[in-house]
């Protein structure tokens, strides 16, 4: 019983783990998009989409970094089965 539940939490670690992966290369892909709502200028328009585009990247950062806590959550709790037996 102990081995699938060890099993079940690494392979829990193994998934969790890449969606952060992936999160963060997502992160890492954000591009700066100037577009224009009103007339503004130039500056302005820039200045908005490198703020849009920190604001996205933080986001897929916090979120990779909620999914690697959980990764390391069951990894641990992985290892602590396994101690166990």
């Amino acid at each position: 019983m102990t081995r699938a539940i060890r099993l079940a939490l690494a392979f829990g670690a193994l998934v969790t783990g890449l969606i952060a992966a992936f999160r963060w290369w997502q992160s890492s892909r954000v591009e700066v998009r100037a577009t224009r709502d009103r007339a503004e200028s130039e500056d302005h328009v820039a200045q908005l989409a490198i703020i849009r585009a920190f604001a996205k990247s933080a986001d897929l950062n916090k979120r990779a970094a909620r999914w690697t806590a959980l990764a390391v959550i069951l990894d641990g709790l992985s290892g602590v089965v396994d101690a166990m037996e």
